[in-house]
């Protein structure tokens, strides 16, 4: 039988700043009475905003932005309305497009050493590589990314870029090197309090052990560390995977 195993890491890279009805006018009216380099900041604010459900008012809102970046001579602005941009297009899957779009915001952040934003977009192609199966620039996209963020001392998103890389080594068949790099992103994460992201991280280790290792046992050890680590009624996307791929260790065991 084969193995079916879910994962949820993949679509943290993807997540944008949440804001309702109110703050979205807010943002705009920001616009309107701004000029200058603080206009450019509000409009890739608000670009940020759209990208998810309106991502062609996105794009032209980051695209103003890069307009007053370029005649400001401001490379932090350009850098972030193109990260935007190709955001918007990995968003909506016009991967082509959101290579070409990150590979510029990377050119350009690389000129201001900004390493927290380097680490946005580098995670943000190698999910793009991902998703158009090209593996191994996905790994050593996303461990540039990895790189950046252990630079900063920004371990919670270091140690979610390297759950990305596993499951990217996972689907190669590299279980081995998937497994170290959970245990001791495992170790790491220990330190703060996010259960959503170490329940995930334990549903990850489960399949690992799944599919790689054929160990049931500690498959079974880990997707119930994972359901008994979120309550029943908070993060339900972390913990459905878990249910499901437990349900898929049953079936393979006979346990009907």
């Amino acid at each position: 039988m084969r193995c079916f195993f879910i994962t949820a890491f993949m679509i943290l890279s993807f997540l944008s700043k949440g804001i309702g009805s109110t703050g979205a006018d807010t943002l705009l009216e920001k616009i309107r009475k701004t000029e200058g380099i603080e206009k450019a900041k509000n409009y890739n604010n608000a670009s940020a905003v759209f990208k998810v459900n309106k991502p062609d008012s996105a794009i032209l809102l980051a695209r103003q932005a890069l307009a007053i970046g370029h005649e400001s001579h401001s490379d932090p602005i350009i850098a972030e309305a193109l990260g935007n941009i190709a955001d918007c297009y990995a968003h909506h899957l016009t991967f082509d497009s959101a290579v070409v779009y990150y590979l510029k915001a990377i050119t350009v952040a690389e000129k201001t050493n900004n390493n927290k934003e380097l680490a946005s977009y580098y995670n943000g192609i190698g999910i793009v590589f991902y998703h158009l199966t090209d593996y191994d620039k996905a790994i050593s996209y996303m461990k540039k990314a990895a790189e950046y963020k252990y630079k900063e001392g920004d371990m919670m998103y270091y140690i979610t870029v390297n759950c990305n890389i596993s499951s990217v080594l996972q689907r190669i068949g590299k279980f081995k090197e998937a497994i170290s790099i959970l245990l001791d992103s495992e170790k790491k994460l220990k330190q703060f309090n996010n259960p959503g992201i170490l329940a995930n991280l334990y549903n990850s280790l489960g399949g690992a052990y799944q599919q790689g290792e054929n160990n049931q046992d500690s498959a079974e050890y880990y997707y119930s560390k994972n359901i008994a680590l979120i309550p029943q009624l908070e993060n339900q996307p972390f913990r459905f995977a878990a249910f499901l791929n437990l349900g898929q260790l049953y079936l393979q065991k006979g346990q009907l």
